[in-house]
């Protein structure tokens, strides 16, 4: 049945037991729009783009780690959102990699 997906599986009632799965929905919505304007207008590297990657990077871990938590074993498809974490982590921390080493390579004053 549509809107009731995630009472269907085990590993998603956490999620449930926060918001409905309508809010889930809407903030990935929200989380991709905002994505494609960033690349789109080419402002990666401002301050809003940075505590979006790390909010970004904060639902995904959630996500993921709590169906880890909730399910054994692990469902082999999750191998894929395992990436997604671990690519939206690395979106957050490499600005800040990229500025510490122009900082020490004296091309950059820290911010």
């Amino acid at each position: 049945m549509p809107g009731d997906t995630l009472n269907l599986r085990y590993s998603y009632v956490n999620f449930v037991g926060i918001i409905p799965e309508v809010g889930w929905a809407f903030i990935f919505l929200i989380s991709g729009i905002i994505q494609f304007f960033i690349i789109s207008y080419e402002k990666t590297h401002t301050r809003f783009s940075r505590i979006f990657a790390f909010v970004n990077a904060l639902v995904w871990s959630y996500f993921v780690l709590s169906i880890l938590i909730q399910t054994y074993p692990p469902v082999a498809t999750l191998a894929s959102s395992i990436t997604l974490v671990i690519v939206a982590n690395w979106i957050w921390i490499r600005p800040y990699i990229l500025a510490e080493g122009l900082y020490r390579a004296g091309i950059r004053r820290k911010t």
